[in-house]
């Protein structure tokens, strides 16, 4: 089966989230970030390969910026261990498998939602695309992407 995996340790922390709130510092909650040490609210996708540093292993050629928001306990932010990213095919035919197209941007969850997610119910994930639009599939559950997303 296709899959890509990476170990990572935690970055850095910033109140910014580059797909919510891109080129907005201090606009977001406090995110904790893995992967590339530069992202930030002005994260591009031309500042992701131009500083390549990242705390994930393998590091070759994954220029990705991974973030959460940040877990707080009396006030303090916890620090997870790290974080395993995962991506693999569940294709029938694996040989189909194709990677995500350069300039990818998936947001997991609903920020407005008020009530808890019902024990067992899937993740919601959103894919914006290069002109903000935004897909999903009619179960709401994968991203459907715009023209080159």
């Amino acid at each position: 089966m296709p899959e890509f995996n990476a170990s990572c340790t935690i970055s850095h922390r910033r109140p910014d989230d580059p797909i919510v709130f891109p080129g907005m510092p201090g606009a977001s909650h406090l995110h904790t970030f893995w992967g590339n040490k530069s992202a930030g609210a002005a994260t591009t996708n031309e500042s992701l390969f131009a500083n390549p540093a990242t705390t994930c292993d393998p590091a070759d050629d994954d220029f990705s910026a991974y973030w959460i928001p940040t877990l707080l306990e009396n006030g303090q932010p916890v620090d997870p261990h790290g974080v395993t990213v995962y991506y693999g095919s569940r294709l029938k035919d694996p040989t189909a498998t194709k990677p995500f197209p350069e300039g990818f941007r998936m947001i997991v969850g609903d920020a407005k939602r008020q009530v808890d997610t019902p024990k067992g119910a899937p993740a919601q994930f959103w894919c914006a695309g290069a002109g903000g639009e935004t897909g999903r599939s009619t179960d709401g559950n994968w991203p459907v992407c715009a023209g080159g997303f």
